[in-house]
Order: C-alpha cells, then sequence, then structure tokens
C-alpha cells in the first residue's frame, strides 16, 4: 500500500518517516470505525486505494464522506477500476446515510478533475493545509484517541 501511495506526488516519504510505522499508522485507520480503506486487488496485487471517513457536518447537520488518497497504480488506470473503487465509496457512503461525498483531490494532479467530474462531483471548495510538524501521534483505542 505504502508503494502505491507514493504515486499521488506528496511527500509521504516524510510523512510516513515521522510515524513509527507506516503499518502502524494503517493499523490506527483501519480501527478508527469513522474511516474506511477500500482497496482493489489484480495480477496479485494492490492496484488501487481510497481512504474516506465520516463525520457530522456542522451546516449539513448530516453525515458527510470524506475521501481522500485516491490512486490507481499506473499501467492500471483508464480500465474502469478507478470508476469502480469510487462507485463503492459512494455505496459505502449511501449506506451509512451520509448526505454527502467530499472529496480532497492534490491541486498538482490536474488530470483527474475531468475524471472526478464524471463521477458526478462538482468542484466547489478551495482548502488550505497546515502542516503541524509538533502534532502528536495518536492512536485509536476502542473509542478514544490517545498520545
Amino acid at each position: 500500500m505504502f508503494e502505491l501511495l507514493r504515486q499521488l506526488e506528496t511527500p509521504w516519504e516524510k510523512r510516513v518517516a515521522a510515524l513509527a510505522s507506516f503499518e502502524e499508522s494503517l493499523g490506527n485507520v483501519i480501527r478508527d470505525p469513522q474511516s474506511v480503506v477500500l482497496v482493489v486487488e489484480a495480477d496479485n496485487q494492490l492496484v488501487a486505494m481510497l481512504q474516506m471517513f465520516f463525520f457530522m457536518d456542522l451546516f449539513d447537520a448530516d453525515i458527510c464522506a470524506y475521501i481522500e488518497n485516491v490512486i490507481t497504480k499506473q499501467g492500471y488506470r483508464r480500465r474502469g477500476i478507478g470508476s469502480a473503487l469510487m462507485n463503492a465509496a459512494v455505496g459505502v457512503a449511501r449506506e451509512r446515510k451520509a448526505k454527502t461525498c467530499k472529496l480532497l483531490c492534490n491541486k498538482k494532479r490536474t488530470g483527474v478533475e475531468e475524471f472526478y467530474k464524471a463521477m458526478g462531483f462538482r468542484k466547489e471548495y478551495h482548502g488550505f493545509v497546515l502542516a503541524l510538524p509538533q502534532a502528536r501521534r495518536v492512536c485509536y483505542n476502542g473509542g478514544d484517541y490517545v498520545t
């Protein structure tokens, strides 16, 4: 999974190096009941994935699904894998009664905008990121986030 994430054109190595291990981080995400990781395997390897989480949106006054880290391995793109993965994510959002799906995409990956538009997403927000290098690492522990 780490190898697939490296294709997102973001400094993943630096982010993951700050963690005790990528496996620990993945375990924390998987144990969090508000998080979902969907993967696609083909040819005995992981070829696509996405991460999503759910939260109560204050303005919508309802559940929102937030999708990020969407990646399909080069060589497997334009085969319908990404569409199937996104459709599965929207299906999970519907099962969890989410009112909306929001999607975070790296602005450097301009080629994917048309893909997301074709999936029914519309470009609506302009976001910002603030790195917090002193932030403490947290671990999900069955109902609480602990440091």
